[in-house]
């Protein structure tokens, strides 16, 4: 295998099959490493002399970082509970500096550690790259002497592959170099940042035409209406009391309807008699994606970090996205000013046209791992155990539900008269008119946050 990744020239068609093979043989489990694929060490005890020496050479690169065995026993024992890496639970409660531990990764295995990587030498079609937590991050990158560099954050299994496969054939590793997920991420996004802007703006016409908002009339839409701007004006100079008079029954018997249906989600609500789920409810966490769509927002930056920060759900599972325009220089100053830690980073869209909320969304989403993504405004301040909830309801109903509106509710209801008046309509809203639409299988008006979707990745 050693000349698989060596030479001054090659094409990127066979190059791409032979990447495959190594890949595979990298991702894949061997011997004894088998069961949990996101947490191995979840299976330590029957599993062989094998894992329990991958334990051992994790336990003693951390004891050499300074963490002592108690702090690594007890994210272990998270890692059980929340389906994440022990490192990686490490790394989200602050104990372990993820630099450190693959510079120390990489000496171990003899290969060198990069800290930046140029997103100019990058291969994308070539890139079998993922950063969901805890598993192996890898992109493509050409070398100084035109040979092929694979950049890596392996995960625990795939440094044992590493390991073996050196052995085996010590010139490779040349080929291979180590550094963190984050810096992987980074350069990959930047190296996609036009195409995943084009994503944004056309991927959902390109596939779905008829949902698409670009698709303003159908043709039988815009047949109706020329008829209609004809006709009008004409009804008018004939008979305009009897033209005003339809139109006046028109619009009484839509609004009519309107109220009808109101009144029948008002005798049909039912008090809520839910409960919030038990902190113990939840196993094996699934990834959660939170995104926030901000503009011209600075002011609120702070009470929303605080917000986020407040949400009952592992960090080690847990991404939270604030999706900024990139000349939005107030929002991201303000955004900058906090040190968000991780999970917490900043999306910044590239300006483009047009300028809106879902364009934004849309390019955060090429970026976002969870299994389930929820969007959030400025100013929401969600309920710490609203994840959870969405969760249990997901894995608790059919896979055909994609989407859970959460109910929003005024904070400030009692400031003014104003204010109560809008409380009121949002209340009538998310507990009554939603509910009894879904009841009766009607089309929803979703709120435009507060919405959880399972299925976008």
């Amino acid at each position: 295998m050693d000349h698989l990744l060596s030479g001054q020239e090659y094409s990127l068609e066979p190059l791409s099959q032979q990447l495959g093979s190594i890949v595979e043989r990298l991702e894949s489990s061997a011997g004894t490493l088998k069961g949990n694929a996101a947490n191995p060490l979840t299976r330590i005890r029957g599993e062989g002399d094998e894992i329990r020496r991958l334990y051992a050479r994790a336990v003693d690169r951390l004891e050499r970082l300074g963490i002592p065995q108690h702090i690594v026993t007890a994210a272990m024992i998270r890692s059980k509970t929340t389906g994440a890496t022990f490192v990686h639970e490490l790394s989200s409660a602050g104990h372990l500096d993820l630099r450190a531990y693959y510079c120390l990764l990489a000496s171990d295995l003899g290969i060198a550690f990069e800290s930046s990587i140029n997103p100019k030498r990058l291969l994308p079609n070539l890139t079998a790259a993922h950063f969901r937590p805890g598993r192996t991050a890898l992109v493509c990158c050409r070398g100084e002497n035109a040979n092929l560099i694979l950049y890596m954050a392996p995960d625990l299994r795939s440094e044992n592959q590493l390991a073996g496969l050196f052995e085996r054939s010590p010139k490779m590793r040349a080929n291979f170099c180590i550094s963190e997920p984050g810096t992987i991420r980074d350069a990959m996004e930047v190296t996609l940042e036009q195409q995943d802007v084009e994503i944004a703006i056309g991927k959902l016409h390109q596939r779905w035409p008829h949902l698409s908002a670009k698709e303003t009339l159908v043709p039988w839409q815009a047949f109706a209406l020329g008829i209609f701007i004809s006709l009008f004006p004409i009804c008018l100079w004939v008979a305009i009391w009897p033209t005003l008079f339809v139109v006046h029954l028109i619009a009484v018997a839509l609004f009519g309807i309107g109220i009808t249906i109101r009144i029948a989600a008002w005798c049909a609500m039912r008090k809520n008699t839910s409960q919030m789920p038990e902190t113990e409810s939840c196993s094996n966490f699934p990834v959660y994606s939170v995104m926030i769509a901000l503009h011209n927002e600075a002011a609120v930056v702070p009470q929303l970090v605080r917000s986020m920060a407040r949400l009952a759900w592992p960090a080690s599972r847990l991404e939270v996205l604030y999706v900024c325009e990139a000349d939005d220089t107030e929002t991201l100053a303000a955004l900058a000013r906090l040190r968000l830690p991780p999970p917490h980073r900043v999306i910044r869209v590239p300006p483009s046209l047009p300028r809106t909320k879902p364009k934004a969304l849309n390019y955060a989403l090429e970026r976002c791992t969870g299994d389930f993504v929820v969007i959030y405004d400025a100013e929401d301040r969600p309920h710490p155990l609203q994840l959870k909830e969405a969760c249990l309801r997901f894995q608790s109903e059919p896979e055909d539900l994609a989407c859970l509106q959460a109910p929003l509710d005024i904070a400030n209801s009692e400031q003014s008269w104003l204010s109560r008046m809008f409380a009121f309509e949002y209340a009538a809203h998310f507990h009554g008119l939603l509910p009894y639409l879904n009841k009766i299988g009607a089309p929803l008006p979703l709120g435009g946050t507060s919405n959880h979707f399972r299925g976008l990745m």
